[in-house]
């Protein structure tokens, strides 16, 4: 063998100790087996999970746009927040079911049983009666007092200006003179009857407090005004405890422009003396 040949040998016997030593290329020695990951759990690893994006202090993400497994695009800037939910009522307090219907309507509720609901007007001394003229005037002229009847119409403006008077009248003198409301809208029309007028009829007297006797007049007024004499209101009649006329009030003659403090009032003091 030639000292060429030999030496090549000796070069190739040593080869694959070198490379060994130098990590380069192949080792021969035995090694720890690799599993196989299969193609969706790569899927599963590399993806990144939700509720690891970190948010600024703005509350906006920031990274880019994440993407799911199954390939949605969450959208940039604030992410929705979630509801917040109610917490039941606290000691002392009471939550209002959210499907409960709060209206503004003023109908009574519906009762069953013996319960009832007793409503006149928005006072529950304030109440109104219907009747002809002359049973107005005899149920003045028989009460057994001092007796004050009040001629009034919503239309009248002296007379709603001088009817709470007529109620501090008679909170004044209290049992000892009968106060009466006669109200006499109703002119005689059929698409105007009496009922018609009640509420706002009763909308003025429970205003002013008039817990007494009222009446709204089913005589048409213009025949109501031929029974006492007058051709307008106000008008104000005075009976004695004895049942007669003392005196008449009304905005003609003698007596107009006539107030309770300054004519009505004397005249009862003066009566019960």
């Amino acid at each position: 063998m030639d000292r060429f040949s030999f030496s090549r040998s000796i070069r190739y016997a040593l080869l694959p100790a070198a490379m060994m030593v130098s990590g380069c290329g192949s080792s021969s020695a035995p090694t720890a087996e690799t599993p196989e990951v299969s193609t969706d759990a790569a899927d599963e690893v590399e993806t990144t999970p939700l509720d690891v994006m970190e948010e600024t202090s703005a509350g906006e993400s920031s990274g880019p746009n994440l993407e799911t497994p199954s390939g949605f695009k969450l959208p940039e800037g604030d992410l929705p927040e979630a509801p917040a939910t109610k917490s039941g009522p606290s000691k002392g307090e009471f939550n209002l079911p959210d499907d409960l219907d709060v209206g503004t309507s003023s109908k009574p509720p519906e009762v069953s049983g013996d319960m009832s609901i007793d409503l006149v007007a928005s006072s529950k001394d304030v109440s109104v009666d219907y009747a002809a003229w002359e049973k107005v005037r005899q149920t003045a002229a028989q009460s057994g007092k001092v007796t004050v009847l009040d001629v009034w119409s919503l239309a009248c403006g002296p007379c709603l200006k001088e009817f709470p008077n007529l109620v501090a009248m008679q909170k004044r003198f209290g049992d000892k003179v009968v106060a009466i409301g006669a109200n006499v809208d109703f002119d005689g029309r059929k698409s105007r009857p009496p009922e018609s007028y009640e509420p706002k009829v009763t909308e003025f007297l429970s205003s002013v407090e008039a817990e007494f006797d009222n009446f709204i007049v089913q005589t048409p007024s213009d025949e109501v005004f031929e029974a006492i004499g007058i051709g307008s209101i106000p008008a104000v009649l005075v009976f004695g405890a004895d049942g007669q006329l003392a005196k008449q009030f009304s905005d003609v003659g003698e007596t107009a422009g006539f107030t309770y403090e300054a004519d009505i009032v004397p005249l009862v003091e003066k009566l019960l003396n």
